[in-house]
């Protein structure tokens, strides 16, 4: 009888606390939440990139021939919005590589998508960044071209 009168005057204390606490200027608050800080800037790429370049384009904007193309190579960020492309690729079969890389721009969002353009290869490019910086996914947005673009970091 001791015991469940111990328990029931336990269990009617904590009740009254938690009703007491909730009702009152000065109870016990919930903690705030708190979010983990994942924005993205032109620094969160930074370094070599390994990428590799599949899709179709039209030749010299014949849009009723599309033609394959794949590139493989290496993207160079800089953290400051500028890139460099260096690469090997096969365009209908036609297989060629760049002889000095491709400088282009690249500006990241603090949602972590991205553009990234080359005026050497008239093409711009819209994605994201994954992993934090780790990789990279895009697609071709210039008129003519239907192609994604992804990297890795090394």
């Amino acid at each position: 009888m001791k015991r469940t009168t111990v328990g029931f005057l336990s269990m009617a204390a904590l009740v009254a606390l938690m009703v007491w606490g909730s009702t009152t200027k000065h109870g016990i608050a919930p903690l705030p939440l708190v979010y983990a800080q994942s924005g993205c800037s032109n620094a969160t790429l930074m370094g070599n990139y390994v990428f590799t370049y599949s899709g179709f384009n039209s030749k010299q904007n014949n849009y009723a021939t599309e033609l394959p193309i794949a590139a493989v190579g290496v993207g160079t960020f800089d953290g400051g919005g500028n890139v460099t492309f260096s690469y090997n690729d096969a365009f209908n079969g036609h297989i060629g590589a760049t002889t000095t890389p491709d400088a282009g721009t690249y500006a990241v969002n603090s949602d972590c998508t991205l553009t990234i353009s080359d005026p050497a290869a008239a093409q711009t490019w819209a994605g994201a960044i994954i992993g934090g910086g780790a990789e990279f996914s895009t697609i071709v947005t210039t008129t003519g071209y239907t192609a994604e673009m992804s990297g890795k970091k090394e």
